[in-house]
């Protein structure tokens, strides 16, 4: 899995990740490495479309809503295109899964998933004191 500003595979806050557009034979997956609770930022490549060249750990903050909307977008298929790999899902997700997919339940934010790093460390301060 290689980064992108304009990734084709996103996250979810249910311990998959889901593709958001097709991708073909040959084309690498990719992620926006933002989404793995980077501790630092990081350079990049150069990428066509995209003036950005850094990933900062809290590009989720900025970027959430946008993922949130492809995500749903493409949950919309889930169910409608074979998932071979579906057996391998987290069996705590699996209604909600479905349900989203059936368009029943709201999807759940991959802001779910961040680790903000600044309240664990205000938390050890206190647990110190």
């Amino acid at each position: 899995m290689n980064h992108s500003f304009h990734a084709n595979c996103i996250p979810t806050a249910y311990d998959f990740e889901i593709t958001v557009r097709d991708i073909y034979p040959e084309e690498q997956l990719t992620d926006h490495y933002a989404c793995f609770n980077l501790d630092e930022p990081f350079d990049c490549l150069p990428e066509e479309g995209s003036v950005k060249t850094k990933v900062m750990p809290n590009d989720i903050l900025h970027y959430y809503q946008e993922w949130d909307r492809q995500t749903a977008e493409a949950m919309i298929s889930f169910n409608r295109v074979e998932q071979p790999l579906k057996y391998l899902l987290n069996p705590q997700y699996i209604d909600k899964v479905n349900a989203v997919a059936e368009g029943k339940e709201a999807l759940d934010s991959i802001l779910a998933t961040y680790y903000d790093r600044s309240k664990k460390h205000n938390l050890n301060l206190t647990m110190r004191s």
